[in-house]
């Protein structure tokens, strides 16, 4: 794997990123639409007027990603690490697809200054050089889902999240791109949305390996366009799981 180039990836006309564009979001506000018939999509936006905000959507989402934290991240319930998230929201987007109520899967949409600018890494390929060229991207982070939903619901609301954030994202936020770290086990996510991944951070803090990706608008945009997003079969399952709250 090798660091991103990204000066050397090669432009577009902006004829083919609009196309590409309508393509996605086409693709993306079909399949949302079927969707809401069980899912609603929640969005907390600190970066301009945090009085706007909904202190009980903020709350729910803190709440949801506690419950994660005990049963599958312990470190990042410490009390540093939980007043280092609280700082990130405070200047990010959250968003969030709720199912009867409940926050299921969120994630976490952050600006430069990105977290991992500051990461804990002795990695000489975070340097300022790197982050110089992605003035106009944002760090996707903080991607959490249910512990109890089961493996293949997880995924599908993950992908859902995603491309929901892609299209708000370039559509209405002015974002160029996306960078991310994560674990081993939220790779397969990022990739199928688009993210390429380039090389490997250790963080001396939490004795962990992150994989640090990244992707220009028009490379997410090709591959969400391309997406089967299975609206049918993710909503039978969530009728399954947690009945049909439309009755």
């Amino acid at each position: 794997m090798s660091v991103p180039n990204f000066r050397s990836i090669e432009s577009e006309t902006q004829s083919d990123i609009n196309s590409t564009l309508n393509r996605a979001v086409s693709t993306t506000q079909e399949s949302f639409e079927k969707l809401q018939e069980v899912v609603l999509l929640k969005v907390v936006d600190f970066r301009t007027n945090s009085k706007s905000v909904s202190e009980l959507d903020y709350e729910k989402i803190k709440q949801h990603r506690m419950k994660y934290y005990k049963a599958k991240a312990l470190h990042l319930s410490e009390d540093q690490e939980l007043k280092n998230s609280h700082l990130l929201d405070s200047r990010s987007t959250i968003l969030a697809l709720e199912v009867n109520g409940e926050v299921r899967v969120s994630l976490r949409v952050t600006p430069r200054p990105f977290e991992l600018e500051n990461f804990d890494s002795h990695n000489p390929n975070l340097n300022s050089e790197l982050f110089l060229d992605l003035q106009n991207y944002a760090e996707l982070g903080r991607l959490v889902s249910d512990p109890s939903l089961d493996q293949v619901t997880a995924a599908l609301l993950t992908r859902y999240i995603l491309c929901l954030t892609g299209l708000k994202s370039f559509q209405e936020w002015g974002y160029e791109g996306f960078v991310a770290i994560c674990r081993p086990f939220r790779l397969s996510y990022f990739k199928k949305f688009g993210l390429k991944e380039h090389f490997t951070v250790y963080s001396e803090q939490r004795k962990l390996i992150y994989h640090f990706l990244s992707a220009s608008k028009s490379q997410i945009l090709d591959q969400t366009s391309q997406l089967q997003m299975n609206e049918s079969y993710l909503i039978k399952r969530l009728k399954q799981s947690f009945g049909d709250s439309r009755k």
